[in-house]
């Protein structure tokens, strides 16, 4: 545990620094991959930690994981375009989407519905509950070291 506490706190100086640096650029600029992969890293710590995995479980448990966050990512992206260009649009084709949008909110449910079942069958029923509350746990992290990161520019200007 205090290993864990180390390497997070760590990690977190080092996401805070780069987090400045990018909340800093007026540009709209896609964090890069250095950043994706610290935030992959703390959401494996956090998922491990939170879901208390033996290495045997988080073996079998990831893999299932990352299919569910790479299929998550593609409906989150189909729903993103959805929501782009509303005022070029006339109101049957903004319905239309609103329609399709819907349809992918509960695809969206289905499948963690589907990956629900699917880490049950490697990790207890609690432990698999758990990813949500660890995902709101990772999710609330970097909200708050952007926040803290947007105050400290605040109070420089």
């Amino acid at each position: 545990m205090t290993t864990f506490r180390l390497l997070f706190f760590s990690f977190m100086i080092l996401l805070c620094s780069g987090l400045q640096a990018w909340a800093q650029s007026d540009d709209e600029v896609e964090i890069d991959e250095e950043m994706s992969q610290r935030i992959e890293s703390l959401r494996i710590a956090i998922l491990t930690e939170t879901l208390e995995l033996t290495p045997e479980q988080a073996a079998k448990f990831f893999p299932l994981y990352k299919e569910l966050r790479d299929k998550q990512r593609h409906i989150k992206d189909q729903m993103r375009n959805l929501r782009r260009n509303k005022v070029q649009k006339s109101d049957a084709e903004i319905k239309a989407d609103m329609k399709q949008f819907f349809a992918l909110r509960r695809e969206e449910i289905n499948l963690e519905e589907t990956y629900f079942e699917k880490f049950t069958a490697v990790v207890s029923a609690r432990q698999a509950a758990s990813v949500y509350r660890a995902e709101r746990k990772l999710r609330r992290m970097l909200l708050e070291s952007i926040g803290g990161s947007r105050e400290g520019k605040r109070r420089r200007e």
